[in-house]
C-alpha cells in the first residue's frame, strides 16, 4: 500500500474526514474522530498493511498525520 493510499483509507475509514482533507501537518487531536476507536482501527491498518502496530506509548506520541508515515516509513526499510 503506497502511502497515498494509506491517507486515502486514513481519511476514510479511521478518521472519516472528507478526502484531500489530511496532510502531513494535520493535528490529529484536531480531528474529531481521533480517539480510541482510531487507535485500534490505525493499528489494524498498519498490521494488515505493513505487518507491525504501534505500541500505546507510540500512538500517545503521535501529534501529526506525518508522525504516522515517518513509522510507516521506518517498517518499511
Amino acid at each position: 500500500m503506497t502511502i497515498e493510499n494509506f491517507k486515502a483509507v486514513f481519511e476514510t475509514d479511521i478518521v472519516m474526514v472528507e478526502p484531500g482533507n489530511i496532510n502531513k501537518d494535520t493535528e490529529l487531536q484536531e480531528l474529531a474522530d481521533w480517539d480510541s476507536m482510531a487507535y485500534i482501527s490505525l493499528n489494524a491498518c498498519l498490521d494488515e498493511n505493513y505487518g507491525f502496530t504501534l505500541t500505546a506509548i507510540e500512538l500517545q506520541g503521535l501529534k501529526v498525520f506525518g508522525d504516522i508515515v515517518e513509522h510507516i516509513m521506518k517498517h518499511s526499510s
